[in-house]
């Protein structure tokens, strides 16, 4: 299906997502580069409103579908667009609006580490066998629902941030 089909059957909110993405994205992954994480989400995300457990319909609405028009612009950028950098927009977009959520930074559940319980030095891993591969990954929560970064989310990482 072509982007111009697409862009037609998305809403206004989906649309406006997406041409943001397409220029801010690439911007994002350069102010992460450059500056590291935290002077770059103050600089795209000044000010954040307080996130709370729930939000009204609407919102929670129009949250879905920046979410995919930022997904959307993800895909189709020739320039990395990680995770960290689609939910960094996502919560740009959503604050602008007034709308609270939550950026979520965790970890792969399988890669977490296990103290043994004298708490000594040594450990053994969440699962057994060899070590497994790290994994890290950000998502972004509107009103206690992932809206970005999959809904399984809390099943696989565990949150650090």
């Amino acid at each position: 299906m072509s982007v111009i089909a697409t862009a037609r059957r998305t809403s206004s909110a989906t649309r406006q997502a997406f041409l943001v993405g397409i220029f801010l994205l690439p911007a994002i992954d350069l102010s992460l580069r450059i500056e590291g994480y935290v002077r770059a989400r103050r600089r795209w995300v000044p000010d954040r409103p307080p996130a709370l457990d729930s939000v009204a319909p609407e919102q929670a609405e129009l949250a879905r579908q920046l979410a995919t028009g930022v997904a959307i612009a993800a895909r189709r950028i020739p320039w990395p667009a990680t995770c960290l950098r689609q939910a960094i927009l996502l919560e740009r977009l959503l604050t602008s609006r007034g709308i609270p959520c939550v950026l979520r930074i965790g970890v792969s559940n399988d890669a977490l580490v296990i103290a043994d319980s004298a708490g000594s030095s040594s450990a053994r891993f969440a699962s057994a066998g060899t070590p497994p591969a790290f994994g890290a990954h950000a998502w972004v929560e509107v009103g206690g629902e992932v809206v970005l970064g999959g809904s399984v989310t809390s099943l696989h990482y565990h949150p650090l941030l």
